[in-house]
């Protein structure tokens, strides 16, 4: 039986074991939500690479449905790149630093979407190291039909405006800062067909599967198991 006086030396112990125990239950329930919201979106991604792209002018971009079930389509676009105006995303790919160039792409009528049309290494980032790839002319692209979607956090560097280097994809602040006229809420991820001097590379869907990171299973059992152990 616990004492009287005991019950003061106890009560600190007990309060931290109850806040913490809260606080490691809510963790493991977070990454488990993390978990079906990750699978949502490869299941997504992998049947918008299923389905035969379909015209992006044939396609009303206010009236896709909201969240991730209109994220991704299957689409292709034809039009003449300007290639003067593409612009930069600082990436890695294979632990390799380098960057996506997104160009813009202007159909013959209608507004210009940009086009993101892959990765380069750092060495490659300026057009003059991939002239091969600055291709001329009416071009066919087809990939992925993707809603922009805000990711950034307060570690998110500020873009290098004046070298055209954005550290995430936001082709409204884009347009805006450099006076494009694009769409503003969506790009086109080009797929694996070959460029020119092979750069840019594209990427089919199930390339981007897998490279999506799902590991929120074994995280939220680690929460959990922490907090058992704590119990």
């Amino acid at each position: 039986m616990i004492q009287a006086d005991e019950k003061p030396a106890l009560l600190l112990p007990t309060l931290f074991t109850a806040v913490a125990l809260v606080v490691l239950v809510s963790l493991g329930a977070w990454q488990w939500q993390r978990m079906h919201w990750k699978q949502d979106i490869v299941a997504k991604l992998a049947e918008a690479g299923q389905q035969p792209p379909r015209d992006l002018a044939s396609i009303d971009l206010e009236r896709l449905p909201p969240g991730e079930a209109g994220r991704f389509i299957g689409a292709k676009a034809t039009g003449r790149f300007l290639h003067d105006q593409e612009v930069y995303v600082f990436w890695t790919r294979g632990n390799q630093p380098g960057y996506l160039v997104l160009t813009p792409l202007q159909p013959r009528t209608g507004t210009a979407i940009l086009v993101n049309r892959g990765f380069v290494p750092e060495r490659l980032r300026r057009p003059s190291a991939r002239p091969q790839g600055q291709v001329a002319g009416e071009v066919t692209v087809e990939g992925l039909l993707v809603r922009a979607r805000p990711a950034t956090s307060i570690f998110t560097p500020e873009p290098d405006v004046a070298g055209r280097i954005w550290y995430h994809l936001a082709p409204a602040e884009m347009a805006a800062s450099l006076d494009l006229k694009v769409v503003p809420t969506h790009t086109l991820a080009a797929g694996e067909t070959s460029n020119p001097g092979g750069w840019p590379q594209g990427r089919s869907a199930q390339s981007w599967i897998s490279d999506i990171p799902n590991r929120h299973f074994e995280y939220a059992l680690t929460w959990w198991g922490l907090a058992l152990t704590l119990l």
